[in-house]
């Protein structure tokens, strides 16, 4: 079973399974969203079950993973001393990416698909309000330069410091209702994910026992949680209804973070999930992939949108966007002004 030294260095390949995951959930978007891309001809609930079940865990687990990466270097390598320079790096590292990708990828490609009305441009990329995949860039900075700000704290407050985070997490939540510009009240609302990382690589102390609850147990309850909130979410909404809604929404994806590093963490632990050529190249470009992706699925479903039944419209477009986008990946990385521009090491 994984140990604390091994759920480091696993992180990496539980981060490409995280990516491959983000990639067919938006290969099977447009059967669970009538507002993205395109509504297709024939509708299926099955893949609009599914990308609901995806969405509600990939992009939590990934911020789960940022935190416990982060408590790793921060209290354990006791890096990360020099605010300035800590802030810079990760200005660097994810506001840089997401200008780059914005002016060259994301907004030429939203304006060819969808508008020519240059508020909308405006407001979607340079007030960062719904910047397609990007807007996962500038959310994650925010979480860390909040989280970083407190996270000396942390220690000697931590009951505090976890309320304040709760605070927070309302706050975000409440606001996302509206116009969020800059994916500010996003990050605040996706510190917690982050902060229940920091947790379990700081308080686990190396703790396996974890690791022996069945990866079909896990996942059951998660399907559970999930089944639930979907049906008290289609209840009449009072407030006791609205209440239990959002707390219920909290803990299934808390809980789905949490569950969801446990199996792919037991996945990579096998020797043959660690050796698959898949998994090791896009855990290798697996940032580059996601910044590219979305708009490979927008080019992809233009030529194959409704000539295809349902799963082969889905197999065929998460097919074909995993693989161009892999080798984009590798021509933007194998480049060191391109790498930097992305956000490489």
């Amino acid at each position: 079973m994984p140990t604390k030294s091994n759920e480091l260095n696993n992180c990496t390949y539980v981060k490409g399974l995280l990516v491959i995951s983000i990639v067919l959930y938006h290969s099977m978007l447009i059967f669970a969203s009538s507002t993205w891309f395109r509504v297709p001809s024939q509708p299926s609930a099955v893949f609009d079950i599914l990308a609901r079940f995806l969405n509600s865990f990939h992009i939590y687990t990934f911020t789960f993973i940022s935190g416990y990466i982060y408590s790793f270097i921060c209290f354990e390598e006791g890096r990360y001393n020099n605010n300035v320079k800590f802030w810079k790096n990760k200005f660097k590292r994810l506001v840089v990416p997401y200008i780059f990708m914005t002016l060259l990828w994301g907004l030429p490609v939203y304006y060819h698909f969808f508008t020519t009305d240059i508020w909308n441009i405006m407001e979607k990329f340079f007030l960062a309000d719904s910047p397609e995949q990007l807007w996962f860039l500038l959310m994650i900075f925010w979480v860390f330069v909040i989280y970083h700000f407190i996270s000396r704290w942390i220690d000697k407050h931590f009951m505090i410091c976890t309320l304040l985070i709760a605070a927070l997490y309302l706050i975000g939540t409440i606001w996302d209702y509206t116009l969020d510009y800059f994916q500010f009240f996003k990050g605040l609302q996706f510190i917690l994910f982050f902060h229940v990382g920091v947790c379990w690589r700081k308080f686990s102390g190396g703790d396996c026992r974890i690791y022996k609850i069945p990866s079909a147990l896990l996942a059951t309850v998660h399907v559970f949680l999930f089944a639930l909130q979907i049906y008290v979410s289609g209840l009449h909404h009072d407030m006791i209804i609205k209440l239990l809604d959002l707390g219920l929404t909290s803990f299934l994806h808390i809980y789905g973070a949490f569950a969801w590093f446990v199996i792919f963490q037991k996945a990579v632990y096998k020797k043959y999930i660690r050796e698959c050529s898949i998994v090791r190249y896009v855990s290798k470009y697996g940032m580059s992939i996601y910044l590219i992706h979305q708009q490979i699925i927008y080019f992809v479903l233009n030529i194959v949108m409704n000539k295809l039944s349902p799963c082969l419209l889905v197999l065929i477009t998460f097919t074909l966007t995993l693989c161009i986008s892999s080798i984009i990946a590798w021509c933007l990385e194998s480049n060191k002004l391109t790498k930097i521009l992305v956000g490489g090491k």
